[in-house]
């Protein structure tokens, strides 16, 4: 190609790498004898520029002559520019042809300084030179850093000399392309140029055999160092040739100095193949042929889109290939089958045929009929016949059923079943009956014929079921005027039956149904029916007048006539003595009838069964149900005795011995008590408030029931109750009181009867109390009864005064004698959620006092916030006090999560709306001077849902920032579960910067997300410039400058530590001063005995690593597993090592893979290993150099584990 007259300039991208070092005094090394004491600055070119830097095309033809640096004060250079005074000066030459080396400069010390490099140098080709300049220019702070520690790009001019024709010769035109001659051709230049997208130079139609086309540049400046050629045919008539199989061809030249371009035309091979049809379950095979225009072997035929059950067969020279596919019944449709053949000059052509399958219609097929066999059927005459026919479509079609026939309109159908019901008639000598069943889909018919017979019935019916029940009540015993069911369930269907039971005709219940199998027949037992078997007798006709007789002799069981009395199930008994004439008894019985009472006077002789029935009192009586009986009349002071008899309703009356006796007496007067006690009646029933002070011992030598009925027995006399009897006080009516001075000895029960009363007088407390503190109160309680009595005296509360005292605080036992009283000391631990006041009661059985207390509320559950007595934090409220108290010690003694207290007010309400504006969490601090400056111990527990939106925001995190460069702040045994976490610059899920010491601190959960939306972002901590220890981060972390899965940038130590976090560095990535690693983004310091396992992601990044992305620091003991993302200085375990940087051994997972993406200093023992060789018992050998007795462990099947996980 020539180049000449006009001027085409390019501009290209080189990377020119800065290093400035600062010196102090104590770095003698780095000293020139002559300039102690002030700042050394080098200026570094590292021989791997033109790699990153420039266009490959041309990388080799660049050579760097000089760089010049000039170092302006930074005062004097913002007010004067580059027309300020130079401080310093110097110019080196280049060490090679794409290197310079170090320039050195000493500075005075606590000035900003403003630095500028011009970079010079040529770019050859064939002899011709053109130059190449570039500059870069960037501030030097007063302690000898650059504001912005990065490498710096600077843009180079390229300039060729002025070009006006461009030559390019095309090869190997072919002379016909398919059928058709090549006549002529024209060849099109595309030119990226400034301004425009692309500026295209045409030929005039050439000659096939011209050879060299020229072209002329119409004063470009062009954007980049190459253009496109393309090549069209033409054929005589000046038609362009399409180029389906000839193809498309050109290539691509450089736009340089003596630079020229030869292009070779290749023909595309071409198929031979039309489109196919066949039917289901038919065979297909077709030929495919190939051939190349140029004579070119060819090296492949293939076949793509293959059907399921196809085969592809090419022959040996892959000039033809034979396909081969029965379709099943299953691939009906249309198939595209694409062909591709390849030559051995590079030619690629394909075909695409399309396959059409037929769809073939499948019979349904009759699997079987019910009631048919080969063919045949047979019916009795008055059943019913069915015919359910089972049949089958392979092809799923909707089927349509038929019958036809001389005798098919006889039945009547239901989807697929006809039935018919041959009726009574004489079949002796005319009974058989053909039909066709068919079944159709619509397109295809099968048939079945059958052959119908019918027999003539003379088969009489049979009883298949014969019971009988009675609804009587007692036991299944029937009585007089039971009803006796008999339910009959015959072989077939019958006409009305007759039944005789116990001789006399029973009582059809369905006699209205004709033709039924089931009968139901009712008897009513008669009086004088006799105990034992009750017979029976049915006779049933069927439709063709076969009939049969049943009877009961072997098929019933005997039903027996009812002779027994009734028996008590609850004994006569009184309930209630309302008054001194009357009584109310309760008793019942185990059968209904009725039950008699006879009243009679202390004394009298007891009467017979038929004696009480006889006295004419009466009730009547349900079965197993208590009757409440009222009798009045009674006579009060006197012994009375009242016997009950009870007969059911079959006239069954119980015996003599089954009468029952109630023996008492009614008072209302003491000195009735009194000779009621030693007499003899068993009952006495007090209906109103007596006094007994006859100054008398008196003696109960029986059972003695004393009924109170609500009154109060004041007893000042003593009663003996001799051994083996029992005095018993009851009362169903509530507020019966025993009282008096009397004492009871011996034998004696109480039931709902005060013996004594336990009154609560006064209740004190010590109130106010602050929360978490215990709340005492006094309770005065006294017995103002007249027996010494036990009771509980309770504490409850009630902590929001809604009226419920649902918290039972305290409880203590007392004992109390008559008229004696005490005070009871109870406690209530007051705690987190109780309102500022709180009502409290004491209660005894009898009655109870309240009171209100005051509570003051804390800020935290307990503590005072000194190091032998932290404030604890139970809930979220407490969490965030610490920000009050920044200086103070805390101890986290509850699990934190949505639920606990606070979660509401502090991160997010009940709805899901994040609290404090749509923010959440407020840090906890704010930065360097408003830091976290306590210990803040986690005591093993979690923090749960922790959630923050703050992308605007610097320091996010669970606080802000994590102690100073003086301060001794501790963070420890603590774990964040669930975290959500969004925030501007240096943003973590614990803390957005870290000054001082995080130990035993993890980020967990796989749904755990940190994002920052700025500089350093890490799973853990942000920031670094502490120590961080026995430490951990999963889930997810985000960012844009310095990304890291635990840490995004440290200028600290990180000592034995893991992530398995997922990073993504997202934003500008291509900045060469960004940084991302699984572990660290960028490290300063050092880390050791430390690994990632998690994948780094970044698009068009620079300086990715497994572990750490950017390292000045000192690695060691570390191993790296995850997927790292391609680009500039992309290594498995460092992205980049700088000049101060130092690598020991490290491991990564992938044998034969760049661990370190660029190494600009010392990197000793590290290597790649396979998966199998990092895992289980490999690893203590394959990475010796971790200490596998007391850091590290092996686990089968697992990458190495620290022992403290």
């Amino acid at each position: 190609m020539k180049i000449n007259k006009t001027l085409i300039v390019i501009s290209l991208l080189v990377v020119l790498t800065l290093t400035f070092t600062a010196c102090s005094d104590d770095d003698s090394s780095n000293l020139d004898p002559q300039q102690d004491g002030r700042l050394k600055v080098n200026l570094n070119q590292q021989s791997s520029i033109s790699a990153q830097a420039v266009d490959k095309k041309i990388e080799d033809k660049i050579t760097i002559t000089e760089v010049e640096l000039k170092i302006y004060k930074k005062s004097d250079y913002d007010s004067n520019g580059t027309d300020a005074e130079v401080v310093e000066s110097k110019t080196e030459p280049g060490e090679s042809s794409n290197e310079i080396g170090t320039i050195a400069f000493y500075l005075p010390p606590s000035q900003n300084y403003v630095i500028e490099a011009v970079l010079s140098g040529d770019v050859t080709n064939n002899g011709e030179t053109n130059s190449v300049t570039g500059i870069y220019q960037g501030v030097l702070d007063s302690t000898g850093v650059l504001e912005e520690q990065a490498s710096k790009s600077v843009t180079v001019d390229v300039t060729t000399r002025p070009a006006e024709e461009l030559d390019v010769t095309i090869n190997g035109i072919p002379s016909t392309v398919g059928d058709t001659a090549v006549d002529s051709m024209a060849v099109e230049l595309s030119i990226p140029k400034t301004g425009d997208v692309v500026k295209t130079i045409s030929s005039e139609d050439l000659s096939t055999d011209g050879g060299t086309v020229t072209f002329t540049n119409d004063d470009l400046t062009l954007t980049a160092t190459s253009a496109q050629v393309n090549v069209q045919l033409n054929d005589s008539s000046g038609n362009t040739i399409e180029k389906e199989n000839a193809g498309e061809f050109g290539g691509e030249i450089l736009l340089l100095p003596k630079q020229s371009q030869s292009l070779t035309v290749n023909q595309q091979p071409y198929l031979e193949v039309a489109d196919q049809t066949v039917d289901e379950d038919s065979e297909l095979q077709f030929t495919v042929n190939a051939e190349d225009p140029d004579g070119d072997s060819l090296t492949s035929l293939s076949v793509s889109n293959k059907p399921s059950g196809a085969s592809f067969d090419p022959s040996s020279d892959n000039s033809s290939g034979t396909f081969t596919w029965t379709p099943t019944y299953e691939q009906s449709g249309s198939y595209d089958v694409t062909f591709a053949v390849e030559s051995s000059n590079g030619g690629v052509n394909s075909e695409t045929t399309t396959i059409t399958v037929n769809d073939v219609n499948r019979a349904p097929s009759i699997d079987s009929i019910t009631n048919v066999s080969d063919g045949s059927a047979t019916i009795t005459e008055g059943k019913e016949l069915s015919l359910a026919v089972n049949a089958t479509d392979e092809d799923g079609d909707d089927l349509t059923y038929v019958i036809s026939g001389t005798d098919a309109d006889e039945f009547s159908q239901s989807g697929n079943t006809f039935t018919w019901t041959p009726p009574i008639d004489d079949y002796s000598s005319d009974n058989t009956f053909d039909v066709t069943l068919e079944v159709s889909d619509g397109t295809d018919t099968t048939t079945k014929d059958v052959t119908i017979t019918v027999d003539d019935d003379t088969t009489a019916p049979s009883a298949s079921v014969l019971t009988i029940t009675s609804d009587n009540d007692n036991s299944n015993l029937a009585k007089a005027g039971d009803t006796i069911t008999l339910s009959l369930t015959a072989s077939e269907e019958i006409t009305t039956p007759s039944a005789t039971v116990a001789g006399n005709t029973a009582t059809i219940n369905n006699a209205g149904d004709s033709d039924a199998t089931t009968w139901e027949m009712n008897y009513t037992v008669q009086s004088g029916d006799a105990e034992g078997t009750v017979s029976f007798s049915v006779t049933a006709e069927d439709a063709a007048g076969n009939s049969s007789t049943f009877s009961s002799t072997t098929d019933v069981s005997a039903v027996e006539i009812d002779t027994t009395a009734p028996n008590w199930t609850t004994e006569p008994n009184i309930t209630t003595a309302a008054d001194t004439s009357s009584v109310g008894i309760s008793a019942a019985v185990d059968e209904g009838g009725t039950a008699y009472y006879k009243v009679m006077s202390d004394g009298a002789e007891a009467p017979t069964a038929s004696a009480v029935q006889d006295a004419g009192n009466s009730v009547e009586m349900e079965a197993n149900t208590e009757k409440e009986i009222t009798i009045d009349n009674i006579n009060e002071g006197t012994e009375n005795n009242i016997f009950f008899v009870a007969q059911d309703s079959g006239g069954n009356l119980q015996s003599d011995d089954q009468v029952r006796k109630i023996n008492f007496i009614n008072l209302n007067t003491g000195e009735n008590l009194a000779v009621a006690l030693n007499g003899t009646v068993t009952t006495i029933n007090v209906t109103s408030d007596l006094t007994l002070d006859s100054g008398e011992v008196h003696t109960v030598d029986r059972d003695l029931t004393i009924d109170l009925a609500g009154s109060t027995l004041t007893l000042n006399d003593d009663i003996e109750v001799t051994d083996g009897n029992t005095l018993t006080l009851t009362s169903e009516e509530d507020g019966a009181e025993l009282a008096g001075t009397g004492e009871i000895t011996g034998g004696v029960e109480k039931d709902n009867v005060i013996t004594a009363h336990f009154e609560v007088t006064s209740l004190n407390h010590d109130g106010p109390v602050s929360e978490g503190q215990d709340l005492n109160v006094d309770v005065e309680v006294e017995n103002t009864g007249s027996a010494e009595a036990t009771q509980d005296v309770v504490l409850s509360v009630d902590n929001n005064q809604n009226g419920t005292f649902d918290i039972e605080a305290d409880t203590q036992s007392l004992t109390l004698s008559g008229g004696e009283a005490k005070t009871v000391n109870l406690t209530y631990s007051t705690q987190d959620g109780d309102a500022t006041e709180v009502d409290v009661k004491g209660s005894t059985d009898d009655n109870s006092m309240t009171a209100t207390a005051a509570i003051e509320t804390s800020d935290f559950a307990g503590g005072d916030g000194s190091s032998s007595s932290p404030y604890k934090i139970e809930n979220w409220n407490h969490l965030d006090k610490v920000r009050d108290n920044l200086s103070a010690n805390f101890i986290l003694v509850n699990d934190l999560d949505q639920s606990t207290v606070g979660y509401n007010d502090h991160v997010k309400t009940d709805s899901g709306n994040l609290v404090n504006s749509g923010k959440g969490w407020d840090p906890i601090g704010v930065d360097f001077e408003t830091t976290f400056a306590g210990e803040f111990n986690g005591n093993g527990k979690t923090i749960e849902g922790l959630t923050i939106n703050r992308p605007t925001e610097d320091n996010v995190g669970l606080f802000a920032s994590n102690g100073s460069t003086s301060g001794e702040a501790y963070i420890h045994n603590l774990t964040l579960i669930g975290v959500d976490i969004i925030g501007g610059n240096s943003t973590g899920a614990l803390s957005g910067i870290n000054y001082n010491q995080i130990t035993n601190c993890h980020i967990s959960g796989d749904a755990s997300s940190v994002s920052g939306q700025g500089s350093y972002a890490g799973g853990l901590v942000g920031d670094d410039s502490g120590v961080i220890t026995r430490s951990s981060a999963s889930g997810s972390v985000t960012g844009e400058y310095f990304v890291g899965g635990l840490v995004g940038a440290s200028q600290g130590e990180i000592i034995k530590s893991y992530s398995s976090a997922f990073v993504t560095q997202a934003g500008d990535s291509s900045d060469i001063s960004n940084g991302c690693g699984g572990l660290v983004g960028k490290s300063s310091e050092k880390i050791s005995n430390s690994y990632s396992t998690g994948d780094v992601n970044a698009s068009n990044a620079v300086n990715i690593g497994g572990l750490v992305g950017r390292n000045a620091g000192i690695v060691e003991k570390v191993y790296a597993t995850g997927d790292v993302a391609s680009g500039t200085n992309s290594g498995k375990l460092v992205g980049k090592n700088e000049l101060s940087g130092e690598i020991t051994d490290g491991y990564w997972k992938g044998e034969g893979e760049t661990g370190i993406g660029w190494n600009q200093n010392t990197a000793t023992n590290i290597t790649g290993l396979t998966t199998s060789e990092m895992q289980g018992d490999s690893a203590e050998s394959n990475m010796s150099a971790l200490d596998f007795t007391n850091i590290w462990s092996t686990l089968t099947s697992e990458y190495p584990k620290l022992q403290w996980q």
